[in-house]
């Protein structure tokens, strides 16, 4: 599967894997054909499907015609590594009385700390479900939700602020937080090949800079019951 990622990047943007000179586009896109093609349809496993059973009820979760949608992130030279303050949102906009959806994320390469893996805020998704800025099952939007927790706590209201003088890495990856009783810190999804996180579709995340020499190259599907 990596293999095929690789020779989307030649073909669509001469991409060499052994080359990173020509590694020019930071976060490749449009990798919808690829998908359509079934070349990633092995990252669902039985051991994957079966622990997406236990989490959504078996039967009940829609399977997808094609799984996995590549998350490519290139290196930056001379970029520095932070915790960003820009991008953090959720992945659905609904509350959710049971769990209805799972997002998937399937390394195909290895992923190291502060090389590119999506940065996840634990246990936030107590904090926006369902006791968030409404409770009537309304949608509701990522802006809206971070706009009420900057009022909740002032870890929060730092986070999502550019330059708040703080070492950003100790203060939100070490140390963390307790927000109206729920841990919280951001912690990197980092693994081997082969590996998958299962996430809760309302936990606040957002991309990471890579600031490694190799680009961080997952698989995104999202899992959910029928619409």
């Amino acid at each position: 599967m990596r293999q095929r990622v690789w020779e989307h990047l030649l073909e669509a943007h001469a991409i060499h894997p052994d080359r990173p000179e020509t590694w020019t586009v930071h976060m490749p896109a449009h990798f919808q054909k690829l998908t359509g093609t079934g070349a990633f349809d092995a990252m669902a496993t039985d051991q994957l499907c079966a622990v997406i059973d236990d989490l959504l009820g078996a039967g009940r979760w829609q399977r997808p015609a094609h799984w996995g949608r590549p998350l490519v992130t290139f290196p930056r030279s001379g970029t520095a590594w932070d915790v960003p303050a820009s991008g953090w949102h959720l992945d659905s906009q609904d509350y959710m009385d049971e769990l209805t959806m799972v997002v998937v994320f399937a390394h195909l390469a290895p992923v190291r700390p502060r090389g590119g893996g999506t940065l996840v805020i634990t246990g936030s998704h107590r904090l926006t479900t369902p006791a968030g800025p409404r409770a009537d099952n309304a949608p509701v939007r990522s802006a809206e939700v971070k706009a009420h927790l900057r009022t909740v706590h002032p870890w929060l209201r730092d986070l999502w602020k550019a330059g708040d003088g703080t070492d950003r890495i100790h203060r939100y990856m070490a140390a963390g937080a307790v927000i109206d009783g729920v841990d919280v810190r951001v912690e990197e999804l980092t693994g081997e090949p082969g590996d998958a996180v299962i996430m809760h579709p309302r936990l606040l995340h957002t991309f990471a800079p890579n600031s490694l020499r190799a680009p961080r190259m997952m698989l995104l599907q999202f899992v959910h019951w029928p619409s």
